[in-house]
């Protein structure tokens, strides 16, 4: 099945949080494996791999909210509209 990336994209949006975050770690791993046959060097990989880290242990801490995919895209799409 093939799926157009509106599709994808909504499909995603549909997920519950534990498996959006399951996802977010693989499309990192894939993005990370990508950048390394490009060339980026190991000392950029391992600073994203940090923030990530950081950011997530913020957010389980509490010390920062989420906010929902949905609200994100949509500013986002307004932004690229105007």
């Amino acid at each position: 099945m093939k799926l157009t990336y509106e599709e994808l994209e909504l499909a995603v949006l549909e997920l519950p949080l534990e498996q959006k975050a399951k996802l977010s770690r693989v499309l990192n791993a894939i993005y990370l494996v990508n950048q390394e046959q490009d060339g980026t060097t190991e000392e950029v990989a391992q600073a994203w791999e940090e923030e990530v880290s950081r950011r997530w242990n913020e957010f389980e801490s509490g010390k920062s909210t989420a906010i929902p995919a949905e609200v994100v895209l949509t500013k986002a799409r307004a932004l690229l509209l105007k």
